[in-house]
């Protein structure tokens, strides 16, 4: 025992005691510059995908609160969803892509029609935490051809904006 009569260090708590350290300093560091992440949307959250750079869009199933416009006509809508995430002009770099950066959404259950111009559907969707997912991404632009290996996830509750999906 140490002269204060408390057990020695030894090197499983310094380590321990060195990342709770560490953890502590980088959450100070993420307030202090301002970077903490958003709050969750009423318990949903937005899909950020990274995948193999061959992939052009992704069709996403799961239960969504859905916002949509097609053209002068907008609504919005909760309930099992399928939806085509497609990477804009097809370009892919393997990077995280998300709605309205990298990618634009399709969801088959609101009205309009796929595509990229003005008059097609424009869609976000917040899927529901403690949900399950199936996504399976394709090497066509708009989910339908050269389908992959399906993958499910679980929308987790961690009170976040984003589910970063990595596929790759």
């Amino acid at each position: 025992m140490s002269e204060s009569g408390s057990q020695p260090r030894t090197r499983r708590s310094t380590k321990r005691a060195l990342s709770v350290a560490l953890t502590a300093a980088a959450g100070a560091a993420l307030i202090a510059t301002g970077t903490v992440p958003a709050s969750a949307v009423n318990g949903n959250h937005y899909l950020a995908l990274r995948t193999p750079t061959n992939v052009k869009s992704v069709y996403v199933t799961g239960q969504a609160l859905v916002t949509w416009r097609n053209g002068n006509e907008t609504g919005s809508f909760t309930g099992s969803v399928t939806a085509c995430y497609m990477y804009i002009d097809g370009k892919n770099n393997g990077d995280w892509a998300k709605h309205g950066t990298k990618m634009r959404i399709y969801v088959n259950e609101a009205p309009g029609r796929q595509g990229f111009g003005t008059n097609d559907q424009f869609s976000t969707a917040n899927f529901v935490d403690n949900t399950k997912l199936t996504l399976v991404p394709f090497t066509s632009v708009n989910c339908t051809n050269g389908g992959l290996r399906r993958q499910t996830a679980t929308v987790p509750t961690d009170g976040l904006t984003y589910f970063w999906k990595d596929m790759r």
